[in-house]
């Protein structure tokens, strides 16, 4: 099959796999009833933080129902809830988010963890003085913590204004909102965002889309695809290598908007043919 006729996925359920001190798994269970094991070291750190707590009341507030009850719980590895929790002890709220949470849904393993958090760059640079902290994206508020030899990129909540050329963002802002940063991003699969124990926020219903092999397009997909032409490679990437069958709105942007690929560079578009064909569909999405 094509990446256009995607077949529904089974989530993954997540397995104790993280240990704590003494070799110990912790299974934690929270008010919202979402269950999850990590290290018992990591997990003292991350008891009920005020500032995450006040942005979940916040998000339901404002309509958005973020947090969910989840059924399938991400198994977080030890070293990233540490990360989250030291965050949160300063008064910030944090999240993995991105490709980690999607592929751990997915019951594959991630190849990397990425962080968003409300803390400002300085703030984060601030909580991790001494530490290896490099600033590898700083004018997009991203900093990357060397812990054990493994790299974990930590990125400020923000939102993108203008796209002139369409590839990148003319300027960032940054917001505390989590929700906002989420709907910047280019599908709903790519769009969740898991803390140890307060579960999945989800906005824009990307598990639901994972369930029904679907890529959806956050938001309007013209504009997604406007924003920044590599998303059109992108989708067929992702519907390659996740079996997904592309979502009908977003399938029409992306044919109407295949033009703009010309605003990208030959390295670029390279790059995400080579990894395009390489997937398992990746013959049938060129096509």
């Amino acid at each position: 099959r094509g990446p256009f006729f995607g077949k529904s996925r089974k989530l993954a359920g997540a397995k104790p796999s993280h240990r704590g001190e003494g070799g110990t798994a912790q299974a934690v269970t929270d008010e919202v009833g979402v269950k999850h094991c990590c290290g018992a070291a990591a997990m003292r750190a991350l008891k009920k933080p005020e500032s995450v707590v006040q942005c979940r009341k916040r998000n339901r507030r404002e309509g958005g129902q973020t947090v969910q009850k989840q059924k399938a719980p991400i198994p977080v590895p030890a070293s990233v809830c540490g990360i989250i929790g030291r965050l949160n002890r300063a008064g910030y709220e944090a999240w993995a988010v991105g490709g980690c949470v999607r592929d751990s849904l997915l019951g594959r393993t991630p190849h990397d963890w990425d962080l968003c958090t409300s803390a400002l760059p300085e703030q984060v640079a601030e909580v991790f003085r001494g530490e290896r902290l490099l600033p590898t994206g700083l004018d997009h508020g991203t900093q990357t913590l060397l812990e054990d030899g493994k790299p974990y990129e930590i990125t400020t909540y923000r939102v993108e204004l203008g796209y002139s050329d369409g590839r990148h963002p003319d300027a960032v802002a940054f917001t505390p909102s989590l929700t906002e940063d989420l709907a910047r991003r280019d599908f709903t699969v790519n769009a969740m965002a898991c803390h140890p124990t307060l579960g999945l926020a989800d906005p824009f219903g990307g598990q639901a889309d994972l369930q029904a092999g679907v890529l959806r397009a956050v938001g309007d997909p013209e504009q997604r695809f406007s924003e920044d032409a590599l998303r059109i490679l992108r989708a067929l990437r992702f519907a390659a290598v996740y079996g997904l069958a592309v979502e009908e709105h977003t399938a029409r942007a992306a044919r109407t908007l295949a033009p703009r690929l010309v605003l990208v560079s030959r390295e670029r578009v390279t790059q995400e043919l080579w990894k395009l064909l390489a997937a398992p569909d990746g013959a049938a999405a060129a096509r």
